[in-house]
């Protein structure tokens, strides 16, 4: 819902970009579909559903930033997805979507619709940022190679077997 909100305050500070909007409705209930429908900007999101992981990737690859700011999440893939493909981020400040992301994105209150504007209209008008917050992605995605998780994870297992 706050993402809507959002990306019609963005569209109104003069943003460019289009909204698109990957997976399942899942969560779309009658508020969401009234905000949908009063947005200005209704045109400028698409909705494309569910799609393969191939699609996905070139999608997100192509990209000006991913914008993932919900409430709750378990360990927040889509950042670390976005930050593989050289795009920025702009992720929620609750759970563990903090951590995972580090200082290599702008980090919103979810429930702050501005938080969450102004920082689509950053991505979007600050260059600088953009390239900063690309780069420090390319530092975070180490910690999550799979190499330096098995041999964290060996070292681990040795140390508490001797």
């Amino acid at each position: 819902k706050n993402l809507l909100l959002a990306f019609d305050i963005y569209r109104l500070q003069n943003g460019e970009n289009k909204l698109l909007v990957i997976g399942q409705k899942k969560w779309w209930d009658k508020q969401t579909e009234q905000i949908y429908q009063n947005m200005k900007f209704k045109e400028e999101v698409v909705f494309i559903g569910q799609i393969n992981d191939d699609i996905m990737v070139n999608i997100l690859a192509s990209s000006k930033a991913l914008c993932f700011v919900s409430i709750f999440e378990g360990f927040g893939l889509p950042i670390i997805e976005a930050m593989q493909c050289n795009v920025p981020v702009i992720t929620s400040n609750t759970s563990s979507m903090p951590e995972i992301a580090g200082n290599a994105a702008l980090i919103v209150d979810p429930h702050n619709i501005s938080d969450i504007s102004n920082a689509m209209f950053e991505i979007d008008n600050n260059p600088q940022l953009y390239k900063t917050l690309i780069k420090r992605g390319k530092q975070v995605i180490q910690k999550f190679k799979w190499d330096n998780t098995a041999k964290t994870i060996t070292d681990t297992l040795l140390k508490h077997a001797k």
